[in-house]
């Protein structure tokens, strides 16, 4: 679970979207969730759980949270982001992404040699978000997507234990049409 510093970052990125899409045109909007992995630029692949939201202008606000934990540290990680999507082929589902994201974790180490340090720190990043994503429609208000997104963070900024310089997730879900 999230702690509450990353929730209100989450929820003001989602309030900045449906304050957005107040303004258009009655188009067709898409909220969904899926599961799926994210790689923090090594070697570990970790579930995760992906949520969505886009507008019928392609405006896309999503979040993907990660989570890991092991005898020496717990780690929660949210990528969130807030993207325009453009479809590329005829049938619109095929969409590419790009826009603003933010890395947020959380980072509690169990074992702590430091003296002087503090346990538990929550580390924000800011970078470019990218996206490729399949979106075939199941029904009339129902869509299967199948998701490749991208944070390019530069290495070093608030970043706490990495030395990385890009997230990705490849995720599936289902996303309903309103």
């Amino acid at each position: 679970m999230l702690t509450n510093p990353l929730r209100k970052y989450f929820l003001l990125l989602c309030l900045s979207a449906f304050s957005c899409a107040a303004h258009s045109p009655a188009q067709a909007w898409e909220l969904g969730a899926g599961g799926g992995f994210v790689s923090h630029g090594d070697t570990r692949t970790i579930p995760a759980v992906q949520s969505w939201f886009q507008t019928g202008f392609g405006l896309l606000v999503g979040a993907t949270n990660s989570g890991e934990k092991n005898s020496s540290f717990s780690q929660q990680t949210m990528i969130a982001h807030a993207s325009y999507a453009k479809s590329f082929s005829k049938s619109k589902s095929v969409q590419a992404s790009v826009g603003l994201g933010a890395l947020l974790s959380r980072t509690r180490i169990v074992n702590f040699e430091f003296i002087g340090q503090p346990a538990t720190r929550i580390s924000r990043s800011g970078g470019v978000a990218t996206g490729l994503r399949w979106t075939p429609s199941l029904s009339k208000s129902l869509r299967f997507r199948l998701s490749w997104d991208g944070l390019f963070v530069p290495p070093g900024w608030s970043v706490l234990f990495w030395t990385f310089g890009h997230s990705q997730s490849l995720t599936a879900g289902l996303g309903w049409d309103f």
